[in-house]
């Protein structure tokens, strides 16, 4: 997989650039078999290979899976084929009774290849390939450095 890259770079500043960004999705649906399939409510740009961690909220079910990691084995459309056996868990659903504000069930990369001069967990919109962090000038940070 080729990951197009082009680079600004500001005078005076040193900077990281983002080379891959595979953003968390909601869950829409989860098989249970030998190699465990997740279905997303919108395509991923997911890749063979890459780890991913769950997050599942108690009333969807399949809690098991917040403890484990899974490897994409590959991926088609919104189905993304794991090497995780997920047999002997407890069936994945959504409530019938889902209030109108909940936690949806997500998939999350496991390690985005992310290189930022400061964790940024509150603004994922900002990570996306080719966005360039600017560190700041010796003395005068931008990114709090």
């Amino acid at each position: 997989m080729t990951i197009p890259s082009s680079v600004v770079y500001y005078p005076g500043y040193s900077q990281v650039q983002v080379q891959y960004n595979y953003v968390i999705k909601i869950i829409k649906s989860i098989t249970n078999a030998l190699q465990m399939v997740v279905t997303t409510t919108e395509n991923s740009n997911y890749v063979p290979g890459i780890t991913l961690s769950f997050q599942i909220p108690p009333n969807f079910g399949m809690t098991e899976l917040n403890e484990l990691l899974a490897e994409v084995v590959s991926v088609s459309g919104k189905d993304i084929t794991t090497n995780l056996d997920s047999t002997s868990f407890r069936p994945f659903f959504y409530p019938s009774n889902l209030p109108k504000a909940f936690t949806p069930p997500l998939i999350i990369p496991a390690a985005q290849i992310v290189s930022s001069p400061k964790k940024n967990d509150n603004n994922i919109a900002s990570s996306l390939i080719g966005t360039v962090y600017n560190n700041g000038t010796p003395g005068n940070p931008v990114n709090g450095l």
